[in-house]
């Protein structure tokens, strides 16, 4: 899944981009226009007229000036365009005096309805839900580690993570199956669980040593008689008790007779 490619989360991001610089949000203006249900005809006028401006004068796309000056650009649908311009002069006030997480709650909840258009549409629709939670999610743990944070600060910091891949609870409804490693279990319990690769070298993995060396005064209090390899098969152990204890109701441990080339029988 491209988190940031998906329909929802473009759609919110254009209403922050434009929140943040209107009067040179173009792209993300045209993006609200048409997920408003604005015509391709009327939008390609609007674009027509900015093109006009933006030759005489470079210093914005002028698509914003058009947008509010609908009346004798696109007679047919100038309300619901001068709506829309109303409301990104609504958040561009909004802005100044509320959090990034408020401000994109906001249009999650109440300028673009974003979760009351995906309650009730289905799988895509429950899709969406946790697509737009995520976002949410990103936005609170941004907050939360950056001193000051805005609107601006955090469009830039989601243009970082775009290079990154973006974990979201993606589990599917109905008769399916969630695919994770033990570390992503943690927290969660399911009323079936099926723990892969029980066998020698498989789980508990084979033990390797590590190059790393821990000065003796950050040490003290944590180190034990037991040697590394003994430390190492404790935390596997852990692990596996992580993933034992997910299961409500059913827990089954599974192994391949031979992995790969092996000719021998695996050893669970």
């Amino acid at each position: 899944l491209n988190f940031f490619g998906s329909p929802v989360i473009r759609e919110l991001m254009a209403y922050l981009r434009a929140t943040d610089n209107p009067i040179d949000a173009g792209v993300s203006l045209y993006k609200i226009m048409k997920a408003s249900g604005i015509s391709e005809v009327n939008v390609r006028r609007v674009n027509y007229c900015a093109r006009r401006l933006a030759y005489h004068d470079g210093a914005s796309d002028h698509v914003y000036e058009c947008m509010a000056n609908a009346d004798e650009i696109v007679p047919d649908q100038r309300e619901q365009i001068k709506e829309i311009a109303s409301t990104i002069d609504r958040m561009v006030e909004l802005k100044d005096r509320s959090t990034v997480s408020e401000l994109v709650y906001e249009i999650m909840m109440n300028v673009a309805g974003m979760y009351r258009k995906s309650l009730g549409a289905g799988p895509e629709g429950r899709a969406n839900v946790r697509l737009l939670n995520r976002f949410y999610d990103l936005c609170k743990e941004y907050e939360s580690t950056s001193h000051g944070a805005t609107l601006h600060s955090f469009l830039d910091y989601v243009d970082m993570l775009r290079n990154f891949r973006i974990e979201s609870d993606d589990s599917a409804d109905g008769d399916s199956v969630k695919v994770m490693t033990v570390h992503q279990s943690k927290g969660k319990e399911f009323p079936v669980v099926f723990i892969a690769d029980m066998a020698t070298n498989r789980f508990p993995l084979k033990y390797q040593a590590k190059d790393f060396y821990v000065p003796n005064d950050l040490s003290r209090g944590i180190k034990t008689a037991d040697d590394e390899k003994s430390l190492y098969l404790q935390e596997e152990r852990r692990l596996c008790y992580v993933a034992m204890t997910r299961a409500e109701q059913k827990l089954y441990f599974t192994l391949a007779e031979r992995y790969g080339d092996n000719k021998n029988k695996t050893k669970p």
